[in-house]
């Protein structure tokens, strides 16, 4: 006779049937077809999924689906595509999106020879794209910064509403900072140069002076 406070250990067992254990189970190698259903917690699981169809998770009400608490300094997720990991978040909460080593909030990177990034809101009457909002108003504190491969600064939105095309730090809503054109007459050649161009489809003028668009000046160091 078994009493509740005694232990089973089974070198080799097939179990047809339903099993309930109330206390503990220890196994090297088991093999369940059917269903396994555990109602309690499972205080040490160190598992491979090897040839797995699928992982599917389903709860109810304000159940938490998945929860992962890690106390040490690993990460706390990572996904991989075959041998390459594609996605990581880190034990600070930083997601990395094609790099394991992520340096921002989201860290994003990737080569792509269409669209890198793209957000779409389907609502059909409100609602934004992509919003950014930033922190401060200060003038080197900024909402949005667009650089160029080599990490020079060409375009900023500064938190107090500053728009700066070419200077990091502008002084009016919209500051364009470019090189002076020194000439008398404006063509489309040296028009390039200027911070402000506005000009039509139509006509097309290379050689003689520009007679339809705006040109403003003066400009500051």
């Amino acid at each position: 006779v078994l009493k509740s406070t005694d232990n089973i250990t089974v070198n080799d067992a097939a179990i047809t049937g339903n099993a309930t254990v109330t206390g503990n189970i220890s196994a090297a190698d088991a093999t369940f077809s059917g269903n396994l259903t555990v109602q309690g917690t499972t205080t040490t699981l160190d598992t491979n999924l090897i040839d797995v169809d699928k992982i599917e998770v389903t709860t109810a009400g304000t159940n938490v689906a998945v929860a992962v608490t890690h106390n040490g300094t690993g990460d706390l997720i990572r996904l991989y595509d075959g041998t390459s990991q594609v996605v990581t978040v880190d034990d600070e909460g930083n997601i990395g999106i094609g790099t394991d080593d992520p340096n921002n909030i989201i860290h994003a990177t990737g080569s792509n020879s269409s669209t890198g990034y793209q957000f779409i809101n389907t609502h059909a009457t409100t609602g934004f794209g992509v919003k950014i909002k930033g922190g401060g108003t200060t003038a080197d504190r900024y909402s949005l910064r667009v650089d160029n491969a080599a990490n020079d600064e060409l375009f900023r939105v500064n938190a107090n509403g500053k728009v700066g095309i070419g200077t990091y730090i502008p002084l009016a809503p919209v500051d364009i900072l470019a090189t002076p054109v020194e000439v008398a007459t404006l063509n489309t050649t040296n028009c390039l140069q200027l911070g402000l161009w506005v000009r039509a489809k139509s006509p097309s003028n290379t050689t003689g002076n520009i007679y339809t668009g705006i040109t403003l000046g003066e400009g500051r160091a």
